[in-house]
């Protein structure tokens, strides 16, 4: 069977399969996956692995993917059975302290681990909650408030709508990495260049807001949250303030890039 038929084949039983058993059965065909070659640059210039250690990795990496991607479209149908039990307690202290300073709270968001989980445990503790992310021509996660930075039209009031949940004391949800927009930093973390988008330190500044940094990580078949203490730069010029807040930023996500490779996203449909 060509690796792209068995690829298509394998994702779309594991959408129905429950998520520990979808863990199993991805970790059990990832040696036959054809792993891409931008895993291979991470491997050797972000872990200076080689040989078997280096395939290893790259495999784990490959279901991790996989699995991220399948948790990901799941909670974007609204079908979050199975997502509760896997999640392990959350200390939401980092937020928590955050949103004591009285200006509501960015909470942003990296591409790494399985997708989608850290919005939706946002959701379930925050009434005040927005999310800026793209859905495209997909609808929103129906347990989301979504303003889609993909959309021309919603885009342009995007901005207005955070200020107004952070000036009311909520919770406003975005990713940095990615660059839904023109406007980006490029930063080299891990051996490869990470592109910051504009929105998050601008939407900070402009609120003087609390920025958390927040992800989820494959901890075995768990997944657990990492908040990190909220970014509060010192400076007061504004070129200055925004260097100061990609640098804490990058310093955080760092440490993920150079963890272990089930929590990158990669294209887990490479089977060709």
């Amino acid at each position: 069977m060509p690796r792209a038929v068995a690829g298509r084949l394998t994702r779309r039983l594991a959408a129905r399969l429950p998520l520990a058993v979808a863990h199993r059965l991805y970790r059990g065909v990832a040696p036959l996956a054809r792993v891409p070659s931008g895993v291979r640059a991470v491997g050797h210039d972000g872990l200076h692995l080689e040989g078997a250690a280096l395939r290893r990795w790259q495999q784990r990496a490959w279901w991790g993917s996989a699995l991220s991607r399948t948790v990901k479209d799941r909670l974007a149908r609204g079908d979050d059975r199975g997502v509760a039990g896997a999640v392990l307690p959350i200390d939401w202290a980092p937020l928590d302290h955050a949103l004591a300073r009285g200006r509501g709270a960015v909470v942003v968001g990296a591409h790494v681990g399985p997708g989608g989980v850290v919005p939706w445990a946002l959701a379930q503790r925050y009434a005040d909650l927005l999310c800026l992310i793209g859905t495209g021509d997909d609808p929103p996660p129906p347990h989301l408030a979504v303003h889609d930075v993909l959309a021309p039209a919603s885009r342009a009031t995007a901005l207005a709508a955070a200020r107004l949940t952070l000036r009311r004391g909520g919770v406003v949800y975005l990713p940095a990495d990615g660059t839904p927009g023109t406007a980006y930093d490029e930063r080299r973390l891990a051996g490869r260049r990470i592109r910051i988008g504009a929105g998050a330190p601008t939407l900070a500044r402009l609120c003087q807001a609390p920025a958390v940094p927040a992800c989820a990580l494959w901890e075995g078949r768990r997944i657990r949250l990492d908040l990190a203490p909220a970014i509060l730069p010192q400076a007061t010029d504004a070129a200055a303030w925004k260097d100061e807040w990609l640098a804490a930023y990058c310093a955080w996500l760092g440490t993920h890039l150079r963890g272990d490779g089930e929590n990158l996203q990669l294209d887990a449909a490479d089977w060709s």
